[in-house]
């Protein structure tokens, strides 16, 4: 809680630049910037290997995950496109069996991958679940998924979220919830990563921003895993 993480670098190929997690995770009034997972190794002896680049920028989680007011900003992987599957600049949601991940009042934004999803990565067999999540200005190289890629009955949007480029993602969004296509991006008009007068970083919504004044008419909620319900920030 009330942590900044940054310029943190795994091993090459190393999934989650900051913070990998299998088990339990809450994550609370922090920002994960400047991070970055390595790129795949290539090994030739004769016969070359190539192992896979490091997915989730910033976070690769696998297990039970809840982020609660969390900015995730100029984190990278996939570097020189060197290995494969290089997706989730920002964050690999990967939760496997019945396992949920909660977010929560987070913004996504300026992480970049060299393959899909610039900004999060679903995977697993588990269910990722998003409300007032601000998902924009995320790169992918070679692909329209700048955003978001892997979107399906498992990626639930709960309402109030933005997404720049729903490519990825183009089953999951709709209204309240505000989107744009690779076609017609939607801009999320934000400043620069930043004091703000909070506890961590975070990035400024400028005048005319689209997410201005567009959250729950109730208010913004932070998820308690030990209680499993809403609670008011």
């Amino acid at each position: 809680t009330g942590a900044g993480v940054g310029g943190v670098r795994a091993g090459t190929g190393g999934g989650g630049g900051a913070i990998y997690s299998s088990g339990p995770l809450q994550i609370d009034t922090s920002t994960l910037s400047g991070n970055a997972s390595g790129d795949g190794a290539q090994f030739c002896a004769p016969t070359c290997v190539t192992g896979a680049d490091g997915k989730g920028g910033a976070l690769a989680a696998t297990g039970e995950l809840t982020l609660n007011n969390v900015t995730v900003s100029g984190n990278a992987i996939g570097s020189t496109a060197i290995g494969t599957s290089a997706t989730g600049g920002g964050l690999l949601l990967a939760p496997g069996g019945s396992l949920v991940q909660r977010l929560r009042n987070v913004t996504i934004a300026d992480n970049q991958a060299s393959s899909a999803g610039g900004g999060i990565a679903r995977e697993g067999t588990g269910t990722v679940r998003l409300r007032h999540v601000l998902l924009a200005g995320n790169l992918s190289t070679g692909t329209t998924n700048e955003d978001c890629t892997g979107g399906g009955s498992l990626l639930v949007s709960e309402g109030h979220n933005l997404v720049g480029v729903n490519n990825g993602c183009a089953t999951v969004f709709a209204a309240p919830d505000l989107f744009g296509t690779a076609a017609s991006p939607l801009a999320a008009l934000l400043g620069a990563l930043g004091a703000n007068g909070g506890p961590t970083e975070t990035h400024e919504l400028l005048a005319g921003s689209p997410a201005l004044d567009a959250g729950a008419a109730a208010g913004c909620f932070a998820w308690d895993p030990g209680t499993g319900t809403d609670v008011p920030l």
